[in-house]
C-alpha cells in the first residue's frame, strides 16, 4: 500500500533550493548503479522537470531512467516515488518497473525502466483532430478511475486535509510558492489570504483513494493507441480524488470532452466547489 504523503515526507524545502539542478550534475554515476546497469555506453538527457535531473542511460543491460534529486524534501519526494511503484506493480495500472533507490551523500538516486511512449501531452495538446483527443481523453479517465479504485491505507478525510493545509503553511512560511500561480480569471489574490480562506472552507467529509498528486497529459505515455505508463508519482498521497480533477480539468476544452471524461470515470458531474477548492490548494502543494 501507498502511505499518506504525511508519513512520507518529514523536510521543507528552502526558497534557496528551489534553483534546478543542471544536467552536468547528474554525468558522474554512483557505483551502485552500475550493478544494475552494467556497462555503460552513453547517457542523454531529456526535457527537464524542477524536482529532479531526468538521464536516459543506454547500457549492456538495455534502457534505464535514472532520476537524480538533491537534498532531502526532493529526496522524499524521490523515495516516495519509488514506493508508490514499487506498490503498484502488481496491479492493473500501468506503470514502469523499479529497480532500485538510494542516497548517496546530498544526491538521492531512482532507477527504473525506460519505457516506450511519448509524453501525450505532445500530441494532446497539440492535436486537432477531435476523434483523436475524445478517444485519449476516455483512455485518461479510465485510467483514472482504476487508480482511484485501488485499495488504500487507513487514512481518514479530514487527515487528508489536514495534512494538506500543514503542507501547504510551511511551503507559504518558507516563500517556496510561485506567485505567478495565485492568479485567478486575471485577478491575484495574496497567498495569505488564500490560505486563511482554504482553512475557513475545508469540506467537511468526502471519499478517501490513491490520488496520482500530479495527473495531467505530461506525465502520461502514450505507445501506438493507447497508455503505455503513468509516470512521476512523488506527488501521490491518500486523499479526495477531486485533488486529481482539479488538475486535470484544465486540459478539458469543452463541454463534450468534459462529458467524456466524466462518462468514461464513472461520474454524471463534477462538484465545482470542491474543485474550486483544490484547484487553490494545489498552488501551494505541487511547488
Amino acid at each position: 500500500m501507498v502511505a499518506p504523503r504525511m508519513k512520507n515526507i518529514t523536510s521543507f524545502i528552502q526558497r534557496n533550493e528551489l534553483k534546478k539542478m543542471v544536467p552536468d550534475s547528474a554525468v558522474k554515476l554512483p557505483e551502485r548503479i552500475y550493478e544494475n546497469i552494467g556497462e555503460l555506453y552513453n547517457i542523454t538527457f531529456p526535457q527537464q522537470g524542477m524536482c529532479s535531473i531526468v538521464s536516459i542511460i543506454h547500457s549492456s543491460k538495455g534502457e534505464f531512467l535514472l532520476k537524480t534529486a538533491k537534498g532531502a524534501y526532493r529526496g522524499e519526494e524521490l523515495h516516495m516515488e519509488y514506493a508508490a511503484m514499487e506498490a503498484l506493480k502488481k496491479t492493473n495500472i500501468p506503470i514502469p518497473a523499479v529497480y532500485d533507490f538510494f542516497k548517496e551523500g546530498d544526491f538521492y538516486y531512482l532507477i527504473r525502466e525506460c519505457k516506450e511512449g511519448i509524453p501525450l501531452n505532445t500530441i494532446f495538446n497539440e492535436s486537432n483532430d477531435k476523434g483523436q483527443r475524445l478517444y485519449m481523453i476516455k483512455e485518461m479517465a479510465k485510467t483514472l478511475s482504476d487508480i482511484h479504485k485501488l485499495k488504500v491505507s487507513n487514512w481518514s478525510f479530514s487527515e487528508f486535509i489536514e495534512g494538506q493545509l500543514f503542507f501547504a503553511e510551511q511551503h507559504f512560511r518558507n516563500n517556496t510558492i510561485d506567485l505567478e500561480e495565485f492568479v485567478f480569471d486575471g485577478e491575484f489574490i495574496e497567498p495569505e489570504t488564500l490560505l486563511n480562506w482554504l482553512k475557513d472552507n475545508k469540506p467537511t467529509d468526502g471519499k478517501v483513494t490513491l490520488i496520482h498528486g500530479d495527473y495531467r497529459p505530461k506525465n502520461i505515455l502514450w505507445h501506438k493507441k493507447g497508455i503505455e505508463a503513468v509516470v512521476d508519482w512523488a506527488f501521490c498521497d491518500i486523499g479526495d480524488p477531486y485533488y486529481d480533477f482539479a488538475i486535470f480539468k484544465d486540459y478539458l476544452n469543452n463541454d463534450e470532452e468534459r462529458m467524456i471524461f466524466l462518462q468514461n470515470y464513472g461520474i454524471d458531474s463534477f462538484d465545482k466547489g470542491r474543485l474550486n477548492y483544490y484547484d487553490r490548494m494545489m498552488r501551494f502543494i505541487n511547488i
